[in-house]
Parts: structure tokens; sequence; C-alpha cells
């Protein structure tokens, strides 16, 4: 194996136990993983800044209480399902103004 062909290789995500992970986008992952996937609660910080805190299920945003915080200001709190906002919760930021359901 090449030097750069090693520099340019996904690393191995993490099977079980808690890890800092880091992608090759920059993403730095702080999970527990179970069976190659994040489970339970972590945090994800992107290469633009923004980052994700809360709980974590088969690889996606889950559950109750998750915080998403954009880059650009703008915050996403309440209840997330497969990765995106889902029932109860609150974002606020300029260009969304303030919404609560």
């Amino acid at each position: 194996m090449k030097i750069l062909d090693w520099l340019y290789t996904e690393p191995k995500i993490p099977e079980k136990g808690f890890a800092v992970w880091y992608d090759q986008d920059g993403a730095v992952f702080e999970n527990y993983y179970k069976d190659g996937q994040r489970c339970g609660h972590g945090k994800v910080t992107f290469s633009d800044g923004t980052n994700y805190i809360g709980g974590w299920k088969d690889d996606w945003y889950w559950g109750e209480g998750g915080i998403l915080s954009f880059s650009d200001g703008r915050v996403c709190e309440g209840e997330f399902l497969n990765g995106a906002m889902h029932g109860e919760g609150t974002c606020s930021g300029d260009d969304w103004g303030d919404y609560d359901g």
C-alpha cells in the first residue's frame, strides 16, 4: 500500500463502545457505537461548524432533547427521528424566525 492510498482510505468505524471518529469530510463524531452504528448519547461537529448533540439510534439523530446548531446561528431543539426534526421542538434564527411546534 502506498502512503497516499492510506491517507485517502476511510478509517474503520468502531464496532462497539465509546470512540472519537473522524470522517474524510472533516466531521468529528464523539459517540457510543453498537454493531458499527452510532447509538445512545453523542455529538457530531461538521467541518462547517454545524453540530448536533443528543440521542442516536441506528446511525441517525434520534430521541428527545437533541440540539442541532447550524454554523449560521440557527438552532433547533427537540425531538428527532431518523435524522430529522419530528414531533415537538423549537427552531430559531434569522432565516426561520421562531418556530415552536
